[in-house]
């Protein structure tokens, strides 16, 4: 599964929301701007080295490579016949596709490159080189159970806190946006999931319909208000 792919579920981009779902037919209509707003950063942070820089190219590196692990898991659930756990997992990896380019703006206004080391082959995989089981890929998720630098939900939570006290301390309100941003949307993620992995059967059955905010990567599995999906 490659960056940025996508699977057979039905992708609507509708206002500042994305609507993804296996059914065949959508009802959701706001009116808003989807661009994100214009990244400003001190003129007295650009161009130079920080500890904040740091953390936002650990934090854009970490995203990047969620995305793509949200994908294999994608693929892999359709194949085990967990139609909206593949849903699941294909909205995740679009909501942390939107954080990876919210840290990424943030860097590029700082005058710095984003850097990415893709390590989603080796983590995705069990001891055989296969993605592994569906049920396995929600515990790790939960438990934060996963090899080398891709962090489970539990564990980006964690990454971001610290990312955001730094970022206080650098004075960096650019930084902290991004930063706070990405960790109300993955509080939300690990509730998502530890929902399904309770009641695993429920999300076979290709009905359930899942809201990304195109702004702030906040996944709903309710219909939400228009109020929900504004930077933080």
């Amino acid at each position: 599964m490659t960056e940025d792919s996508r699977s057979d579920s039905i992708i609507e981009k509708t206002g500042i929301w994305t609507v993804i779902t296996s059914l065949i037919v959508l009802f959701l209509v706001y009116f808003s701007r989807s661009r994100p707003p214009e990244v400003k950063v001190e003129e007295s942070l650009k161009g130079k080295v920080s500890p904040t820089l740091d953390n936002l190219q650990k934090a854009y590196d970490s995203e990047a490579n969620s995305h793509v692990l949200y994908l294999n898991f994608a693929e892999k659930a359709r194949e085990e016949g967990y139609k909206d756990v593949a849903l699941l997992f294909q909205t995740l990896a679009d909501a942390e596709k939107i954080h990876r380019d919210n840290h990424k703006r943030v860097i590029e206004a700082m005058g710095a490159t984003p850097e990415k080391i893709m390590i989603v082959p080796q983590v995705a995989s069990n001891i055989d080189g296969e993605v592994d089981s569906t049920t396995n890929n929600l515990s790790k998720l939960i438990r934060r159970d996963l090899r080398s630098s891709v962090n489970g939900e539990s564990a980006e939570q964690q990454m971001y806190a610290q990312f955001i006290k730094q970022a206080k301390l650098d004075n960096n309100s650019a930084a902290l946006k991004t930063f706070k941003t990405a960790l109300v949307a993955e509080h939300k993620h690990s509730q998502i999931l530890d929902r399904v992995k309770g009641n695993l059967n429920d999300w076979k059955l290709a009905d359930h319909q899942l809201y990304v905010c195109q702004l702030t990567g906040e996944t709903f599995d309710s219909h939400p208000g228009l109020e929900a999906c504004s930077p933080k």
